[in-house]
């Protein structure tokens, strides 16, 4: 179903990422992840890439059904952090959509909510 609602939660101490099991299981399960900013638009977008690729994560055998795929980061919660402003000490939610044409996930940074003031994931 392409209209349904994905979220990805963010957590800057840990420099965790986590991605709904949802969003992978439309992906089609792939072996690797790529994950992008498009800061014009203010999107993420994860779609299945190479292990060589730019920005690669390994996805596990085994997704937790109800946290999903954990990413960890710095160098990604960093760039997001900047771009987004985002207080450090919170964590944030953002929501997307399935793209089955593109085959990628697109997440809206400007559907961010705050859902914690710390250690949520």
């Amino acid at each position: 179903m392409e209209n349904e609602r994905l979220n990805m939660t963010f957590e800057y101490e840990r420099s965790t990422i986590r991605i709904c099991p949802r969003a992978i299981e439309l992906l089609k399960n792939p072996d690797h992840i790529q994950l992008r900013i498009h800061n014009d638009k203010l999107l993420v977008l994860v779609n299945p890439c190479r292990k060589e690729d730019y920005n690669a994560f390994r996805v596990p055998d085994t997704i937790d059904p109800k946290s999903g795929m954990r990413v960890y980061s710095a160098y990604f919660a960093t760039l997001l952090w900047n771009a987004m402003k985002w207080d450090v000490e919170k964590t944030y939610i953002i929501y997307g959509l399935y793209n089955k044409k593109e085959n990628v996930c697109v997440f809206d940074l400007k559907s961010f909510e705050q859902i914690t003031e710390r250690g949520l994931l």
